[in-house]
């Protein structure tokens, strides 16, 4: 700091200073002030380039401010070099009263230490119990003139360890304590550590706080809990289905065992690996397969294995091994000639009870079907529309395989009553094939025979719809030609 020569007092600082003499024992507290910056960065007052070490020496008129804080005050309001001092103003009046004393008397500064600890509280982040957490350190200065002797350095909590080599600390240093923190139980945990010396107050203490965390461990989530296969043809296999196991825990999951599935549902592949730890937050996958070797419903089950604490977790595996080779029976179409009404049937009893009607007759054209159900198969279902023609005295059946169709109709009705005009399920009718491409323009696989469906609509035959039948395409083409609609390709069925 600079004292330069004033010429006058300001009255405003005179009062707040109070220039009354101050007592020589608050020298000893401005030799504080003169020997440390106030602001950091910045010189002190004893700097060489400002007052030097001892005020006597007068250098820049130091001795002005003698046991006088008025004068100090009003250099630090108006000497551009102590700017840095105002503005806030960055000493109290009562460490400038001290100062004003220090210079009238450097003499009466007897020397004392000045204990200050740094920082004051450390915390430390949460450990797992019976882990260490890495070490702080705190530091013991001795900002006074004399010599700082530490007589001890305790802790009230032994989960807050300490490692301290601190006894005497000379003027402006300091020494550094070590602490760790070893939890021994979950929650929140704290302590204090007292630090026993020989300056004013004797004792000096650092807040100690932390938390005491639950050890991380493994958790374990599958999904799917069931993998159905469906139906496969026996001899052969299916594609691959996963199953996905994910790591949910905080520590690293270990598949440790899965059990053997056997050659009918035989794991294929997948990213589990037996005995790998999946990082937390992370999944595998196991990939299996069926391959039934005989028909009929088949199950097994996976157990998987695992470090997470808890039971092994099971996964059930079905499916259904179909013959290759089914009984074929008979779809015959009828006609009822009073109404012009096409139907047909592949069931036995209906068969017998249309031949005894005689407006019911045999039209001569069918096709096979299947009775049960056989590889890549899907069921013919067949819905009736009561009361639905002719001024509602005659209903209409209708078949199809197409899932969308069966949901569709479903849905006009889906607690199956028997109600006029609503669609009722009278179940599976037969077995058949999808087509490989489904209405006009169609086609069947390989070895398969193409049933085309057409359309008698309200729009060209008004209250007088009826669905028919068949594999002749020569008779689609002709009614497509009285005006029926063409809905192309339906299903497909073994060639006879």
């Amino acid at each position: 700091m600079y004292l330069r020569s004033v010429t006058a007092l300001a009255v405003v600082l005179c009062a707040s200073f109070n220039p009354a003499r101050v007592t020589a024992q608050d020298a000893v507290a401005g030799k504080i002030v003169y020997t440390t910056p106030a602001v950091v960065g910045q010189k002190s007052c004893s700097d060489a380039s400002c007052h030097t070490v001892n005020p006597l020496n007068n250098q820049n008129r130091i001795l002005r401010g003698a046991d006088d804080p008025g004068a100090i005050g009003f250099a630090i309001s108006s000497v551009a070099q102590m700017a840095f001092l105002r503005n806030p103003l960055k000493l109290t009046s009562t460490q400038i009263q001290n100062l004003a004393a220090y210079i009238g008397n450097p003499a009466a500064a007897t020397g004392a230490p000045v204990a200050q600890v740094s920082p004051a509280s450390l915390t430390f982040a949460p450990t797992v119990v019976g882990n260490t957490a890495a070490s702080q350190s705190f530091a013991i200065s001795n900002t006074g003139t004399a010599n700082l002797v530490v007589g001890s350095v305790t802790t009230s909590n032994s989960e807050f360890s300490l490692v301290s080599s601190c006894g005497t600390i000379s003027a402006g240093a300091s020494c550094n304590v070590s602490t760790g923190f070893s939890p021994a139980s979950t929650g929140a945990r704290s302590g204090t550590i007292t630090v026993t010396h020989n300056a004013a107050g004797t004792t000096s203490t650092v807040a100690l706080s932390g938390t005491g965390a639950a050890a991380a461990v493994p958790g374990i989530q599958v999904t799917p809990l069931s993998l159905d296969f469906g139906t496969v043809a026996a001899g052969s296999f299916s594609g691959g289905l996963p199953v996905a196991v994910s790591s949910v825990g905080g520590a690293p999951l270990v598949i440790t065992g899965l059990s053997d599935t056997g050659a009918v549902f035989p794991v294929i592949g997948g990213s589990c690996v037996v005995g790998t730890p999946v990082a937390a937050g992370g999944s595998c996958t196991i990939l299996l397969r069926f391959a039934p070797a005989v028909a009929g419903p088949q199950s097994k089950m996976l157990t998987i294995s695992h470090n997470a604490g808890t039971a092994p977790l099971s996964i059930s595996l079905t499916g259904i091994g179909l013959a290759s080779t089914g009984t074929i029976k008979t779809m015959v179409e009828y006609l009822y000639a009073p109404l012009n009404y096409f139907f047909i049937t592949s069931r036995d009893d209906d068969k017998v009870a249309l031949d005894k009607i005689a407006d019911f007759r045999r039209t001569g054209l069918s096709f096979p079907v299947y009775a049960t159900q056989v590889a890549n198969s899907k069921a013919i279902s067949r819905f009736y529309f009561d009361q639905i023609a002719v001024h509602a005295s005659r209903g209409s059946h209708f078949y199809t395989l197409l899932d969308n169709d069966k949901s569709a109709l479903i849905a006009l009705n889906p607690s199956n009553v028997a109600a006029p005009r609503l669609p009722v399920n009278e179940g599976i009718d037969s077995w058949a094939f999808l087509p490989v491409v489904s209405g006009p323009g169609g086609s069947c696989a390989s070895g398969q025979t193409p049933v085309y469906r057409l359309f008698r609509g309200a729009a060209k035959f008004p209250d007088d719809p009826n669905h028919r039948f068949t594999t002749s395409l020569s008779v689609y083409d002709a009614f497509v030609a009285l005006g029926w609609d063409g809905e192309g390709v339906n299903f497909c069925v073994p060639q006879p």
